[in-house]
């Protein structure tokens, strides 16, 4: 049994605790979380932290397959010119992918990183995730707009099921994105889909040039596309694309909302039943060298989790990094919000929080420690630095 007190506990489900104390068992869970009134008694065996306890994060949007690609391509140069280099660094040896796949996976766990959603357009880091401490769902992406290249890209796709099936992972299949997937892909992925009810995770307007496919069948983005097959949509915006999907029973997460407004936020709500909206900040500020607009985020109800994004557009995976720079960016945000955004919140995104996400009784969801806390704000400082616990 171990007692952990440190000068704020935040259990998430309520407010920081001052001098608040933790009572965890030998395997890492809860059993008791207790709010001294901000007086700390002497107490046989308590540990006291400077600094401040958090549930584990759950880094709720991640690409461990393109981990290969750290530093690899040039920042601040838009989606269309980022998705082209991804295609012209496909050919990677197999043995260059699986190291950076496992050096990126002990990054997360060090770094406070209980649990993710993965992306996986390839079975590569399957064997690492069956066998990670941190805890993975695994998001089976399909995209293809070759009309005639369907059969083929189910074929993967039932290769993926089989294989993620063989390492027993938690997964769903889901569509990457409205703009690219055919008509035809989308309606055998309905139909595949029919009876599942597994997170569903979905690129969202990460970039400016999705809305002008739509609105004007035209840009960089669409010009890339059509390169493999015709982007043409006949629907004006990209959730109706989805329409068709059997997405009521899911928790779907839009990743990103980089270039979303109200309007979109709105049109969410009203189509989607559980929706959540995933940011990857510093993944948006290397690709398109813009942020979303959280604060208009913030307004239509829809809770937001946080995402890391591949090392592929992002210099580390580090969720308190993520945190850091939306702090900066909003000091306004409080430091209860951001903590919520980062456990909580992705943890209900990927049907984790009866054991994950908060400070509660019999769960067990890892435990960190951030310090250099500016106190009397109650705010992250660009110094702040996370130690995982437990």
């Amino acid at each position: 049994m171990r007692k952990i007190c440190a000068h704020y506990i935040f259990p998430v489900v309520s407010g920081p605790l001052k001098n608040g104390i933790l009572y965890v068992d030998d395997e890492g869970r809860i059993t008791s979380v207790i709010d001294t009134g901000g007086k700390i008694k002497e107490e046989s065996q308590l540990e006291f932290y400077d600094g401040i306890i958090v549930p584990g994060f759950i880094n709720a949007h991640c690409h461990l397959e393109l981990s290969h690609l750290k530093n690899k391509i040039p920042e601040g140069k838009g989606l269309p010119a980022f998705i082209q280099a991804i295609k012209n660094m496909r050919e990677t040896p197999e043995d260059v992918i699986r190291e950076a796949i496992v050096a990126a996976d002990r990054e997360m766990y060090k770094k406070g990183i209980v649990a993710a959603g993965d992306i996986s357009n390839t079975p590569h880091s399957f064997p690492v995730k069956a066998n990670s401490p941190v805890v993975y769902h695994t998001f089976l992406e399909i995209f293809g707009l070759a009309e005639n290249h369907t059969a083929v890209v189910i074929q993967h796709l039932n290769h993926l099921f089989t294989e993620a099936k063989k390492y027993q992972l938690r997964f769903s299949i889901t569509p990457h994105s409205a703009y690219a997937l055919s008509y035809d892909l989308l309606k055998q992925l309905a139909s595949m889909m029919k009876e599942q009810q597994s997170p569903v995770s979905i690129h969202f307007l990460e970039s400016e040039e999705e809305k002008i496919l739509f609105t004007g069948k035209e840009g960089l983005l669409y010009e890339a596309l059509s390169a493999t097959g015709n982007p043409h949509k006949k629907e004006k915006h990209p959730l109706d694309v989805f329409a068709g999907m059997p997405l009521q029973h899911s928790h779907c997460l839009f990743v990103h909302n980089t270039f979303a407004q109200a309007s979109d936020i709105k049109k969410i709500r009203q189509q989607i039943r559980h929706p959540f909206l995933v940011l990857c900040p510093r993944s948006n500020l290397y690709i398109e060298n813009t942020l979303p607009p959280v604060q208009e985020l913030m307004g239509h109800g829809i809770p937001i989790a946080i995402g890391t994004d591949s090392l592929a557009s992002n210099h580390d995976l580090s969720v308190l990094e993520e945190l850091k720079t939306l702090q900066a960016l909003l000091p306004s945000l409080s430091l209860t919000e951001l903590i919520t955004w980062a456990t909580l919140n992705g943890a209900k995104a990927l049907n984790l929080d009866e054991t994950m996400g908060s400070f509660e009784k019999g769960k067990k969801p890892g435990i960190n420690l951030i310090r250099n806390i500016h106190y009397e704000k109650l705010q992250l400082t660009p110094s702040s630095t996370v130690e995982r616990l437990i």
